[in-house]
């Protein structure tokens, strides 16, 4: 492979490639074949890998590893999956209070600690493995609702991204935070959070390598909200169609607190930010 700054020139793995003619974008995750026009991102090509048998691809091997060095330059140890295994229980908290699906609980491995009375929601990286498990205190006294486990970075960390990157879908929708993001799976939307009101450029780029086309912001209805759509938009109109959800006075002031048709209707609705 020939490499130039971010641009990398490695043969086709869609065609009987001679001559490199692949140019893959290790930043972006974007490639293009100039012979016979195959282009799409990360996740396409290495389904297709799989798909064809390719087992040894040291060139897609290489671009993958330097992506992973961009988009996690900070990247936190993985966990052992042994560590759920002691919270999984059920717990009303997930089905009454949340209102979350039964697939959206099983799908993000939902459970609970019934010695602390914590709800448990692991934090996966892109690639599915473990890194952190984030805890929801339900006393509801407790000062600190909120107790992370292990650190992990969060600027280049997207929750659910690693589901999306399974789930062939042009849309996501992005949230403020963890569990507005499975209200809207548990509404059967693909959906993302990116732990707070601000979206940072590693945030974008894992964006990107999804190879989502069209992105719906639904933040909290609120003025910071607001705030983190104009954010995330200067952000993001570069790369993407964005548009947002619009709220009604019925509605709840995030998507945690609105029923799975609503959130329906509200992205279907979504408005392009211009």
């Amino acid at each position: 492979a020939s490499t130039s700054g971010d641009e990398y020139t490695v043969k086709c793995l869609f065609h009987d490639d001679s001559s490199p003619s692949m140019q893959f974008n290790v930043r972006t995750g974007l490639y293009i074949c100039w012979s016979c026009g195959a282009k799409g991102n990360i996740v396409k090509l290495q389904k297709h890998r799989g798909v064809m048998g390719i087992d040894n691809t040291p060139d897609l091997d290489d671009l993958r590893k330097k992506i992973q060095e961009l988009t996690n330059p900070t990247e936190a140890p993985t966990l052992s999956e042994h560590t759920l295994q002691r919270h999984k229980f059920p717990t009303d908290y997930w089905t009454v209070k949340r209102r979350f699906s039964d697939d959206a609980i099983r799908l993000f491995q939902l459970g609970y600690d019934p010695l602390e009375d914590h709800a448990i929601i692991p934090v996966r990286n892109f690639n599915s493995e473990l890194i952190s498990v984030i805890r929801r205190d339900l006393d509801p006294k407790a000062f600190i609702r909120y107790r992370n486990g292990k650190k992990f970075p969060r600027k280049s960390t997207l929750f659910g991204a690693w589901l999306v990157a399974k789930c062939p879908t042009d849309t996501v929708v992005v949230c403020e935070g963890p569990l507005d993001a499975i209200s809207v799976w548990s509404a059967g939307i693909p959906a993302v959070a990116q732990f707070g009101s601000s979206m940072s450029e590693e945030q974008r780029m894992i964006l990107m390598q999804l190879g989502v086309t069209k992105v719906v912001l639904f933040y909290d209805n609120d003025r910071s909200g607001r705030g983190a759509t104009q954010q995330a938009y200067e952000l993001l109109r570069g790369e993407f169609p964005v548009h947002r959800v619009m709220y009604r006075k019925s509605d709840g002031k995030d998507p945690g607190e609105m029923s799975r048709v609503s959130i329906e209707r509200r992205v279907e609705k979504a408005t392009r930010v211009l």
